[in-house]
């Protein structure tokens, strides 16, 4: 089941994530609490309403020039287990999606991903990436191609952090 919260005691943070992932509003970096409540309210979502939920992510970790020259390492999970970790970057999208994270789910736990900066990602959430993908009819002289190619939703490649 995935993690949420009352909406009325989100914070900043946490608002702005369930703003720009699932309302889809364009959340300027400069805009605090009260004015995430008031652009929510404004289409719709009123974050004070009694038993208003929104879901809560857990984020991607910044690299680190200081991991050295590796790919893969152990680290704690926000839930304090250990996990596989990778480091990734994935690339920023031409249309829908453009420079926003992507946002992984598992077991109905959300994850975010920026997009164009070297991240740790457990390995549960890098499989989803590499599972992500559609098929794309090519164009031919009569037509479309009868086989389709399939494609990554989410291009990333692995880093060397």
């Amino acid at each position: 089941m995935a993690k949420t919260k009352l909406a009325a005691e989100a914070t900043a943070e946490e608002l702005r994530d369930f703003a720009v992932n699932v309302m889809n509003l364009d959340v300027k970096g400069n805009w605090g609490e009260p004015k995430i409540r008031e652009q929510l309210k404004l289409i719709g979502f009123d974050t004070q309403a009694e038993g208003a939920m929104i879901p809560l992510y857990e984020k991607a970790q910044p690299a680190a020039a200081s991991d050295e020259s590796r790919s893969v390492k152990m680290m704690k999970t926000s839930s304090g287990r250990m996990e596989e970790h990778h480091c990734i970057v994935v690339s920023a999208a031409e249309g829908e999606g453009g420079d926003r994270p992507v946002c992984a789910r598992v077991n109905g736990v959300n994850f975010l991903i920026p997009r164009g900066q070297k991240v740790w990602v457990p390995k549960r959430y890098v499989e989803v990436l590499q599972n992500a993908v559609r098929d794309v009819y090519d164009n031919t002289g009569n037509g479309l191609s009868e086989d389709p190619r399939q494609v990554q939703n989410y291009p990333f490649s692995h880093a060397v952090a």
